[in-house]
């Protein structure tokens, strides 16, 4: 980071300045901390923004997904209801078409 650098350089030259040096040095300095911090906290914000963007993607997907099965399931228990009913003797055609509906 540029700005560790220039914290420890400006320590460095405050160490042996004096004066209305010194105290330049020093508001120098706080300013950098500052900047050292905020740029800490947006790091922090922007890795947040980058998960919860990542998650809501994830999210979606298996939303999708999940919809997709239950089509799925749906179809299947709507396939298999002929052969649910109890009737034994199911005519030729209807069985054939049950059977297709199950195998889709």
């Amino acid at each position: 980071d540029q700005i560790n650098v220039v914290l420890r350089w400006l320590l460095s030259k405050k160490a042996t300045a004096a004066g209305i040096v010194r105290e330049e040095l020093g508001k120098l300095e706080e300013r950098a901390k500052g900047s050292v911090v905020r740029l800490t906290e947006l790091r922090s914000q922007h890795r947040e923004l980058t998960e919860k963007s990542l998650c809501d993607s994830v999210l979606q997907e298996a939303a999708d997904k999940l919809k997709s099965v239950e089509e799925t399931v749906t179809k299947a228990a709507d396939a298999e209801g002929p052969f649910l009913m109890g009737v034994e003797d199911l005519p030729l055609e209807e069985t054939l078409s049950a059977v297709k509906g199950c195998e889709a």
